[in-house]
């Protein structure tokens, strides 16, 4: 089944608004197996959804439409449809009284906008039960079929959910799609393609596919087949021949963040983490408490942005300071140590460097993350060249990332300590 998803608004076309209807739809159908051939948003021009229509009716065999259906001038998504077809807008009162219970129950009145609401195209079918005041639609051609959605998204996942996806699910046989992501850490992107020099490989039993979001790359493998037996097969064999390639820099799979992935090991070994931040200024510490159970593992942060935070907060050495500078190897690897004596903790961990690219500093961009344990001590040196809001991003990246490798490599040796 090919599908064209047509999502119509000049919000979303002036860049207003984000087109999450399209993501959703989008992830939701490819799950059935179904071939989402064009995704594409036009305005509220009429000539411009009839010129779509013709085209997408032609071309596929669902067509799926989304926003347009509102009470105000500009939304005429129904009356370019009407036109495409030749036919008339019929007035639907259930539809009418139905809103006006809506405003009702809001303690208002509807007015006389309202009515196009209830303005349905001949031949085209009311979606009931929907949410809103604006119904969804579908029309069963013999070549293909259209749904028409509200442009609000809950309105528009609720019928997606409730009518189109149980329709796709009766009447096409859909094929078994399995999808595995995993997220590296320290890998760009040009690397990992390196390292997957051979995707012939890889891809007689999967399709690989890169999908880089900052501050993670991920890379993607999905498997369709009609035998999902057959499906799991293939997606495991293709993962033994990626693990092989890019093991070592995976840290999660599916939507694990990395605060998520380092949580579970300092929860499972019983280890508790102190902070020091300077240039992230507590970034570190908000990822961490993002995740549930945190309190068990974080002992709490320090945020000493100042070189006099530094001396008052950590008990940094003036001298230090001056003579090494604040961004230096030697000063992260004293924050982390101080962080974990001053919380009692297993393990310290620390960042310092300059996030802004604006300053006439050499060491712009640069950061210095140091970690440290009672038998153990090590310090990472990081360059970023994004602004400030990327820059403290990747640094926390970079700290969380030297966290988990420690943890992945060195857990045993603090664990045999610590005891």
């Amino acid at each position: 089944m090919k599908a064209h998803i047509i999502n119509i608004g000049d919000e979303l076309t002036s860049g207003r608004i984000a087109n999450s209807n399209a993501q959703v739809i989008s992830r939701d159908l490819f799950k059935l197996g179904v071939n989402i051939e064009m995704v594409v948003s036009i305005p509220d021009h009429n000539q411009t959804v009839i010129n779509q229509l013709a085209y997408s009716t032609s071309k596929a065999d669902l067509v799926i439409i989304t926003g347009g259906l509102g009470p105000t001038e500009d939304d005429r998504t129904l009356q370019s449809v009407a036109e495409f077809y030749e036919v008339e807008l019929k007035f639907h009162p259930e539809i009418f009284a139905r809103i006006h219970h809506i405003f009702a129950q809001r303690e208002k009145k509807a007015s006389s906008a309202n009515r196009k609401q209830a303005m349905i195209p001949e031949n085209f079918e009311i979606l009931s039960p929907y949410l809103g005041t604006a119904p969804g639609l579908s029309y069963h051609h013999k070549h293909y079929s259209m749904y028409i959605f509200p442009g609000v998204p809950g309105e528009m996942s609720f019928l997606l959910k409730t009518h189109l996806i149980p329709w796709i699910q009766k009447n096409y046989v859909c094929s078994s799609v399995l999808q595995n992501t995993y997220r590296t850490i320290n890998l760009p992107e040009s690397e990992i393609a390196q390292k997957l020099d051979n995707l012939d490989e890889i891809e007689k039993f999967a399709k690989i596919s890169f999908l880089p979001h900052f501050p993670v790359n991920d890379v993607v493998l999905t498997v369709t087949d009609e035998n999902n037996t057959v499906a799991e097969k293939k997606l495991q064999m293709a993962e033994n021949l990626l693990w092989k390639k890019i093991g070592p820099w995976v840290y999660g799979k599916g939507n694990q963040t990395l605060e998520e992935v380092v949580g579970k090991m300092m929860l499972k070994h019983k280890l508790t983490l102190g902070l020091a931040e300077s240039c992230t200024g507590g970034l570190i510490a908000n990822r961490i408490t993002n995740v549930d159970g945190s309190s068990n593992y974080f002992l709490g942060g320090i945020v000493a942005y100042s070189n006099q935070a530094k001396q008052d907060l950590l008990n940094i050495d003036q001298n230090i300071l001056e003579q090494q500078g604040a961004v230096s190897p030697e000063v992260a690897q004293l924050m982390a140590e101080k962080a974990r004596v001053k919380f009692n903790a297993d393990i310290g961990l620390s960042t310092t460097g300059l996030a802004t690219l604006h300053e006439r500093d050499p060491k712009k961009g640069l950061v210095f993350c140091g970690i440290s344990t009672d038998h153990f001590k090590k310090v990472i040196r990081e360059v970023s060249l994004g602004d400030r809001e990327n820059n403290k991003l990747r640094f926390s990246q970079f700290a969380l990332g030297m966290l988990f490798e420690f943890l992945k490599n060195c857990i045993l040796e603090i664990i045999t300590q610590r005891h």
